[in-house]
């Protein structure tokens, strides 16, 4: 699909299908040598007869989300009706909001415009406050039509690449600047045995505006996300999902029934999530996930708080602040965590995570001490899968690189990575790709780093593992120019 300046989204007219004349008006704004909009009935998949299941629809258009500059909406009364997910099952959330939600995970320029005389429902009012800190530029002042396209033309006349909304550009002019703002703003230590961390999903995961959810439907929806490939993929899913069971939020009466699946869901959205880059503070971060996941645990009262991700969350977290004070401080909330976790007992998992976080405090004496330690466990003690295996190896054979023991690290590293490859595509044999594309350039290789680091490319690309990606990318800029000054 090709990159567009501007997605325009918008709630149609009634009765369904029927266009919103300013629809028409946009449509003008392209050329037959420039398509700068990206209208959904230019794309002959999208028609009303074609053959595409519903769902492989919407996954497209918010595909031509990802690939737009700007995201613009314009909202009517009515959000739309819901996707199909299989031939006898539709969730609520509807096109439009499908494409609101990945303007809003993404961070994208967005601006979205209330039609004068079609102000909306309590429904799409309640999504519009929910996704409100995600989007800034919602203009709250119902405009005419001539206005909201006199806006839309100025968008495409002044901004060769949109800007970012006043509001997201002191935040966000970068994404290490916008993770200190919000890391320093919302960061706080506490102790783990006691509190979580007081940042939730979306703010809270109740929509009053939602009705009580189908039980069945949001479990099969769960058991696909469970078998899908694609990081991106399964986060749409996942909106799906929470949007169904926001009308049944942990704190209301009568849902216990819902908490297994909001375990689920929330769980799903951390792991989904990390491989996707959503790591801080934002409401729609693994933070805010792990952190009302808590909350959830500890109604089911069996199922224990999730340190050990937390702690991985800190960790993550740490890696994208410039501060070092407040590195720090984030690094100890991740240590105060996987110390928790091992109050009910040592695991391989909970080892190398405490190695990581020894490892990122400067300590590469304890981390080696704890990844030689999980690679025994795995290889003598825990039934461990080869991916198990190999990722214990990579992670030890890491630290002796970066401890100066370059011949014994690579071979653990490339023996690792080898165990990972027998899994198939999966976010942890792009992570070993890309520590052993560092380990080469580490060693002098940087022939054979650009290699490992284009395998580990292509593999997150197939995945949507955009976190993976953007470091990918930070370390082929340092090949790069190894290899201009050679």
């Amino acid at each position: 699909m090709a990159s567009h300046r501007l997605f325009f989204s918008s709630c149609f007219e009634d009765p369904i299908h029927s266009r919103l004349a300013i629809r028409d008006r946009v449509a003008g704004l392209n050329t037959s040598a420039s398509k700068a909009v990206w209208l959904a009935e230019d794309f002959d998949v999208l028609k009303p007869a074609a053959p595409t299941p519903p769902f492989e629809k919407a996954l497209f258009c918010v595909e031509g989300v990802r690939q737009s500059d700007i995201y613009v909406a314009v909202v009517r009364h009515r959000h739309g009706s819901g996707v199909e997910v299989s031939s006898t099952e539709r969730v609520q959330t509807s096109y439009f909001e499908l494409e609101l939600f990945e303007a809003a995970l993404l961070r994208k320029p967005a601006y979205v415009f209330l039609l004068k005389g079609a102000e909306p429902d309590e429904r799409i009012a309640a999504l519009l406050h929910l996704l409100k800190p995600a989007i800034p530029g919602i203009c709250w002042t119902p405009l005419d039509e001539d206005e909201i396209f006199a806006r839309v033309a100025g968008l495409l006349e002044t901004q060769a690449r949109p800007k970012l909304h006043p509001v997201l550009s002191r935040a966000e002019a970068s994404d290490r600047r916008m993770s200190n703002q919000l890391t320093g703003q919302r960061h706080r230590l506490y102790d783990p045995r006691k509190e979580m961390p007081s940042v939730r999903f979306m703010g809270g995961l109740r929509d009053k505006a939602m009705p009580r959810p189908d039980h069945d439907v949001v479990e099969r929806i769960l058991n696909r996300v469970d078998s899908e490939q694609s990081y991106q993929v399964r986060l749409v899913l996942l909106w799906t999902v929470m949007r169904e069971l926001m009308g049944a939020a942990p704190d209301l009466p009568n849902t216990q029934t819902f908490l297994p699946l909001w375990d689920r869901a929330l769980g799903s959205w951390n792991s989904s999530g990390a491989w996707y880059g959503l790591h801080g503070h934002p409401v729609m971060g693994c933070l805010g996930a792990l952190s009302s996941l808590a909350g959830v645990r500890d109604k089911l009262g069996n199922a224990g708080r999730p340190h050990g991700a937390l702690s991985s969350e800190y960790y993550s977290i740490a890696k994208h602040v410039s501060s070092r004070a407040l590195r720090a401080a984030v690094l100890t909330m991740s240590h105060r965590h996987i110390d928790a976790a091992f109050d009910d007992g040592e695991t391989s998992g909970k080892l190398a995570m405490r190695g990581s976080v020894a490892a990122a405090m400067g300590d590469r004496a304890n981390a080696i001490t704890d990844y030689e330690r999980v690679v025994y466990l795995r290889d003598n003690v825990e039934p461990a899968t080869d991916a198990e295996r190999g990722d214990a190896r990579t992670e030890l054979g890491f630290a002796l690189v970066r401890s100066g023991d370059r011949r014994n690290g690579l071979a653990l590293m490339e023996e690792g990575v080898a165990l990972l490859a027998h899994s198939g595509p999966n976010g942890f044999l792009v992570r070993a790709k890309r520590k052993l594309g560092r380990a080469y350039l580490m060693s002098g290789a940087p022939r054979r780093a650009l290699s490992t680091l284009a395998d580990a490319f292509d593999i997150a690309t197939e995945l949507g593992a955009l976190d993976q990606i953007s470091q990918i990318d930070r370390i082929a800029k340092v090949v790069e120019r190894r290899f201009r000054r050679n």
